[in-house]
């Protein structure tokens, strides 16, 4: 929560109430062993970014994210 930023509205004009911004972060990853050093990985995140802020002309507060990557491991 910022207490010296106001929230605005989608038209851009301020409302009264502090801007307020809140993310969660969902995560998961695996790995499976091809061999003693070399593992195959797969990884995961969801992101949920929630915020009183409708004006979003510059910049997005409102959003939902989504990575995934796969690739291979190799430990020396």
């Amino acid at each position: 929560q910022y207490s010296d930023r106001k929230a605005q509205s989608s038209s851009g004009l301020y409302t009264g109430e502090d801007e307020e911004d809140k993310f969660h972060t969902f995560s998961l990853g695996l790995s499976y062993p091809l061999t003693d050093k070399i593992k195959a990985i797969a990884l995961f995140d969801y992101t949920i970014a929630k915020s009183n802020m409708e004006y979003e002309k510059y910049y997005r507060y409102n959003y939902d994210l989504m990575s995934i990557a796969c690739g291979i491991s190799c430990r020396f």
